[in-house]
C-alpha cells in the first residue's frame, strides 16, 4: 500500500506499508526471520530537488525520530559514494523500540 504527499514544491513523501499477507508470508518461509527481524514492514521515501536538501531532510529526520522510540539502525549514503550506474540516495534504517 503507497500513499504520496506532497507537503511543498521541495519534497514529495511516499509512504508504504508492508500487507499483512506480506508479512505473514515472509514470516513462513524457510529460514524465516522473526518478526522483531523484519526491517521493511513500513517505508518512506522523500525526493528531493536538489542534494543539498537531502541532508536537511536526513537531519530533520534523525532529530525527529532518534530518541523518540527510535534507534538509527542503518544509514548507507550513495551521495557521496554513488553506485556504479549513478545510483544516488541516502538509505537509512530505524527501528522501533517499544517497551
Amino acid at each position: 500500500m503507497y500513499k504520496k504527499i506532497k507537503l511543498s514544491n521541495e519534497y514529495i513523501i511516499v509512504i508504504r506499508l508492508k500487507r499483512i499477507e506480506s508479512i505473514i508470508n515472509k514470516l513462513q518461509r524457510p529460514n524465516s526471520s522473526k518478526l522483531s527481524r523484519i526491517d521493511d514492514i513500513a517505508g518512506i521515501r522523500i525526493i528531493v530537488d536538489n542534494i543539498n536538501e537531502i541532508y536537511k531532510v536526513s537531519k530533520l529526520l534523525d532529530d525527529l525520530l532518534i530518541d523518540d522510540n527510535f534507534q538509527l539502525k542503518y544509514n548507507k549514503d550513495y551521495v557521496e559514494l554513488p553506485k556504479k550506474d549513478g545510483y544516488r540516495s541516502l538509505h537509512k534504517i530505524f527501528t522501533f523500540i517499544y517497551l
